[in-house]
């Protein structure tokens, strides 16, 4: 159970990474956001991306922030992972 538990999260977290990566990358096509698709997407990433923006994480004109955001969100994998796996050692 524990194992599946693992493999959804596991899947959640790689695709709202990509779902964070494309926000990025859709910020440099002028009125992309204003497609079907990146309504979408802003629907999906603003409101984690949101908490980041606010962080005063430019320098040189060039803002860090999507970068904290998608590290943040890999360490929250690596935390998931690793209570799932200290779960399942516990079991066996």
């Amino acid at each position: 159970m524990f194992l599946l538990v693992y493999q959804i999260g596991d899947k959640f977290f790689q695709i709202y990474s990509l779902v964070c990566l494309v926000y990025c990358l859709l910020s440099w096509m002028p009125n992309a956001y204003n497609t079907t698709f990146g309504r979408l997407i802003i629907k999906l990433a603003e409101p984690y991306m949101s908490k980041f923006s606010k962080l005063p994480l430019q320098f040189f004109g060039i803002d860090f922030s999507p970068w904290i955001a998608i590290f943040v969100l890999q360490l929250a994998r690596q935390g998931f992972e690793i209570v799932i796996m200290n779960l399942l050692y516990m079991m066996y």
